[in-house]
């Protein structure tokens, strides 16, 4: 788990400051290593074996492939915050907060989707090890990016 983690944070250090053609590629690899990190964790610590592993990492897949779509979004966004930032009106903030609270409401609603689909086909308990383990994933990314970035205003 440190692992992802400090990839984690390497990764978003990186992407913040990389130009924006290369920042697709950048996106991606960074999101293929951290995936493959970030299922090692998972797999240990779910502990699932036989058939019902690889009906989980079947729709755990799917739900990687939503999140990252998410995760590319939210990178775009706060580099148009960080290119914006100096220039920032009450409108561009405003745009800005409403794509933030709607990536943070799609995020949430996506876990909730496939906790119910891991719950229906793995049980109440590894669904909420599921749930668990993103909702720590999620609340840490989103400190690495706060502690990264200056408040509003806070730069003149």
């Amino acid at each position: 788990m440190k692992r992802v983690l400090i990839i984690l944070t390497i990764a978003f250090a990186g992407v913040l400051t990389s130009n924006a053609q290369t920042q697709n590629e950048e996106i991606d690899i960074i999101q293929s290593l951290f995936g493959m990190e970030k299922k090692a964790a998972v797999a240990a610590f779910l502990e699932l074996e036989g058939a019902s592993a690889d009906a989980f990492w079947e729709l755990y897949e799917a739900y990687e492939t939503d999140r990252k779509a998410l995760g590319k979004r939210r990178i775009d966004l706060l580099n148009n915050y960080a290119e914006e930032y100096l220039e920032l009106d009450d409108a561009k903030t405003e745009e800005i907060m409403k794509e933030t609270i709607a990536l943070s409401q799609s995020y949430d609603k996506l876990i909730v989707k496939y906790y119910k689909k891991v719950k229906k086909s793995h049980g109440v308990k590894t669904a909420t090890q599921f749930f668990q383990i993103e909702s720590y994933l999620k609340s840490y990314i989103r400190t690495i990016i706060f502690s990264s970035i200056p408040f509003v205003g806070e730069i003149e």
